[in-house]
């Protein structure tokens, strides 16, 4: 309660205090992720809060998509909001929000910024200094989660050539491709293989982490 009076001696008697009780609630704040960033599918990112207060022991941490229920991630102390561990559902949406409250008081919670689940895509191989020889059969593997169709390219050192534009890796991961190498491809030390969603190429797309030989083929 708040109970407010004149200072002068003589209006001693005027004042006055709150008709009932009210709360002083400590306070979380959610950072991370931010407004409309983008966080592959099926991957481990950090939830990052803040608190003020010293009455919260331990919250209970949620994420909702396109606006719908809550779904519980977990429950852990409020101190690790420095970097709470969360993997994604395997699942693409552009309306997603993560929750953290007072797991003995509902009441002092915070939502974050709206952000994006996108298509996670990563090439395994080749991912740099393989030597591939050119008119033999070589399998580029990968992983994904979220994607139904790849585009798949190479680099020959001085272009890009598309090996196939419409791969279907729908449900399957890890995935191969069977890449028969032309005969006649360019010799290059600086060869780069490049995979990326059909859906989504801006954002969900990845190459080999260094460049790789394409090598003559000798008879």
């Amino acid at each position: 309660m708040v109970f407010v009076s004149d200072n002068r001696t003589i209006f001693q008697y005027v004042n006055d205090s709150s008709n009932a009780s009210f709360s002083i609630r400590p306070r979380l704040n959610l950072t991370a992720p931010g407004l409309d960033q983008n966080i592959p599918a099926n991957e481990n990112t950090n939830l990052v809060w803040s608190y003020t207060g010293t009455t919260i022991g331990n919250v209970t941490v949620q994420y909702s998509l396109s606006g719908g229920n809550w779904s519980t991630i977990g429950t852990t102390n409020v101190t690790s909001g420095s970097g709470y561990p969360w993997t994604t559902p395997t699942s693409t949406n552009n309306n997603v929000k993560v929750k953290v409250y007072d797991y003995n008081n509902a009441n002092v919670s915070n939502e974050s910024a709206r952000f994006n689940l996108i298509g996670n895509l990563k090439l395994t191989q080749p991912n740099g200094n393989e030597n591939w020889m050119a008119g033999s059969q070589y399998l580029i593997r990968g992983t994904q989660a979220a994607v139904s169709y790849i585009n798949i390219s190479y680099y020959n050192g001085s272009s890009w050539t598309v090996i196939d534009p419409s791969y279907n890796v729908t449900g399957v991961s890890p995935f191969s491709y069977p890449w028969n190498i032309p005969s006649a491809a360019r010799i290059t030390n600086n060869a780069q293989v490049k995979i990326e969603s059909i859906d989504d190429p801006t954002n969900v797309t990845d190459t080999a982490n260094s460049s790789f030989a394409l090598i003559p083929y000798f008879y």
